[in-house]
């Protein structure tokens, strides 16, 4: 793994389930940083996909956990659909804040892509589409066959 510089009741119920989720729901944005590197520490082990953690000089010192354990489970599951489907040799996750006062982050893989018309929405997508919403924030996709795809999530602060 390449490291570069650059809660409600339902949250609680499934942190018992997973215990990275009760980290990501106490966590500020430096803790967070370090639940990230341990995601794709973990994901790069697992899976044998080369991983890049590249965080931003931007993100923030502190961010709300609300923030941070919708954030994780969006990277978890985009990561997990990844290592399902994508046959990419590499992946990235990056985090930033915009000018706009933003949170960004992006989960790219450099994989086989697809084709979006010929695909149905998964419940992954779904859910990590309704955790962006909720946050205030928007997520789409980029992909294009034989071009891997890319999961962006901006959020409010």
């Amino acid at each position: 793994m390449a490291i570069a510089a650059q809660g409600t009741e339902q949250d609680t119920v499934d942190a018992a389930v997973d215990p990275d989720d009760a980290r990501a729901i106490t966590s500020d944005g430096a803790d967070f940083c370090d639940l990230m590197s341990d995601l794709v520490g973990g994901f790069e082990r697992r899976t044998g996909i080369r991983t890049a953690l590249v965080v931003s000089r931007s993100w923030p010192a502190a961010a709300p956990p609300g923030i941070t354990v919708n954030l994780y489970r969006i990277a978890r599951e985009a990561l997990q659909n990844a290592a399902r489907h994508s046959r990419a040799k590499h992946v990235s996750v990056k985090l930033g804040s915009l000018a706009s006062g933003k949170l960004s982050m992006t989960v790219t893989d450099y994989g086989c892509g697809f084709d979006r018309s010929a695909t149905t929405v998964g419940m992954g997508t779904i859910e990590m589409t309704e955790r962006a919403v909720l946050m205030g924030g928007d997520l789409w996709i980029d992909t294009f066959p034989g071009f891997g795809t890319s999961v962006h999530v901006r959020v409010p602060r």
